[in-house]
Formats: C-alpha cells, sequence, structure tokens
C-alpha cells in the first residue's frame, strides 16, 4: 500500500464515543507506597476513588500522549516512541478484547469512555489486510499508516480490530480530540494454566 493510496481516502469529521481498558501507572504506584498489592482485587478497590476524580479522569485521556523513548515492549501497530497514539475501540467488547493479557497473567483493569471529535478516515473497506496481520512487515505498514495520518492532520483512522474479528478500532493521535472521559467499570481478566483469557469478571462499576 502506497501512501498516496492512503492520501486518496476521504477525510470526515467523526463524533464518536470510544471506550479504552486501562490500568493506572500512578494507581500500581500508590498501592506499591501504601504497602497495598496491586493483583489483590480488594486492595485494588480501595484506589478506585482516585481513579474516578477529576485529575485521574484527565491522567487517562493524557497519558498515552507522553512520550516515552524508553519504551521497551512489543510493537505497536499505529505509534512508537515519536508517535503516541490513544488506542480504543468503539464497541466494549472490541476494547476488552484488545486489552486482554497476551502473557498469560490474571490482571485487573478499569474500563473507560471517552469522545472523540475531529478529522478521521475510514479504512475498514480498504480490504488492506496488513491492518490485521501480526508479522512484522504488517506493523510497519500500519507504523506507516499513523506516520502519514499524523503529517496530513488527521486526528484518527476507524480500522479493523486485529484481536477481535468484526470489530473497530479507533487509533487517536491528537490529545486535543478527546474529552468527556468516564470511568465506566473495573474488571479481573482470569486466564487459565496455558494463559488463555477464560473469563472476564466485573468487580466493581461505576
Amino acid at each position: 500500500m502506497g501512501a498516496s493510496q492512503f492520501d486518496l481516502l476521504p477525510a470526515i469529521m467523526l463524533d464518536q464515543t470510544v471506550h479504552r481498558f486501562w490500568v493506572s501507572p500512578d494507581r500500581q504506584a500508590a498501592l506499591l507506597a501504601l504497602g497495598l498489592d496491586p493483583s489483590d482485587a480488594q486492595e485494588t478497590l480501595q484506589l478506585l476513588g482516585a481513579v474516578t476524580s477529576a485529575a485521574k479522569l484527565n491522567e487517562f485521556l493524557n497519558f498515552p500522549f507522553r512520550r516515552r523513548v524508553a519504551y521497551v515492549g512489543p510493537p505497536l501497530r499505529f505509534s512508537d516512541a515519536n508517535l503516541p497514539a490513544f488506542y480504543s475501540a468503539i464497541e466494549p467488547k472490541t476494547a476488552e478484547d484488545e486489552a486482554a493479557p497476551r502473557d498469560g497473567y490474571t490482571c485487573y483493569k478499569d474500563q473507560f469512555t471517552c469522545k472523540f471529535g475531529g478529522r478521521a478516515k475510514d479504512v475498514l473497506n480498504t480490504g488492506w489486510a496488513f491492518l490485521t496481520g501480526k508479522t512484522s512487515n504488517d506493523l510497519q505498514a500500519c507504523l506507516n499508516i499513523a506516520r502519514r495520518a499524523k503529517a496530513s492532520g488527521i486526528q484518527a483512522i476507524k480500522t479493523p480490530s486485529a484481536q477481535r474479528l468484526g470489530g473497530i478500532c479507533v487509533p487517536v493521535w491528537d490529545r486535543l480530540a478527546l474529552s468527556e472521559p468516564q470511568y465506566v467499570r473495573t474488571v479481573r481478566y482470569v486466564t487459565d494454566v496455558t494463559g488463555r483469557v477464560v473469563n472476564v469478571e466485573e468487580v466493581q462499576s461505576a
């Protein structure tokens, strides 16, 4: 896929509620500082009041856009150390599947919603297989789209989910296009002995 093909797609104005599951690093640090165990549900819930405060809700939007040059981890589809992105999805189930642990451990995450409003492009029906591919070449092609979008003033794209068939993801590259964060619930991803997620349990809701 050449950059010219992406450039030919029409830009649209998108006004959309999006979903994201997230673990606040600040909350984990606070738990540890208090001598609590972040993997324990009851202890984690002790800080939910802080998570739902205005400051923490804003941090939910701000944190993905902080540049982390020393990032160490698996390649990301639409971002790198120099191009931060807010990963979200249109459907709650898609966001849940996208956030599921890949390394076989049980964990807790918070679900939030927020509003996206801005310029976007829709690549759902392009037929570009790399959008959901898992190879390094696929990931590089996705990253090339992200860079092209950012350079041309596109704030987000609607793209197929790589983790849920039929799901729609919305990676966002502009913090100013996001608003109205709301806490929804906290869930526990339960894994079996093979590391596969077998259940997602709600442990707290707004």
